[in-house]
């Protein structure tokens, strides 16, 4: 099997773009309040990025899934 993401159709890259963002905006938001409870302001910050790259990567998954729907319609 190849796992290779740029190797598999357009629709499936889009899926597994919104799982990984989900899993990011989850990390992200774990970091975020861990970072928040024990004062650490780095750990914060990387929180709030992970869950801003987990956004983006969502909604790039989101778009990717709705141009394959058009292109198969």
């Amino acid at each position: 099997m190849n796992n290779n993401p740029n190797n598999r159709p357009l629709g499936q890259r889009g899926a597994a773009d919104s799982g990984r963002g989900a899993a990011n905006r989850g990390t992200g938001g774990i970091q975020r309040f861990i970072g928040r409870i024990f004062g650490n302001r780095r750990m914060e910050g990387q929180g709030m990025g992970r869950q801003a790259k987990g956004n983006f990567q969502q909604g790039a998954g989101n778009v990717e899934r709705k141009i394959d729907d058009k292109l198969n319609s």
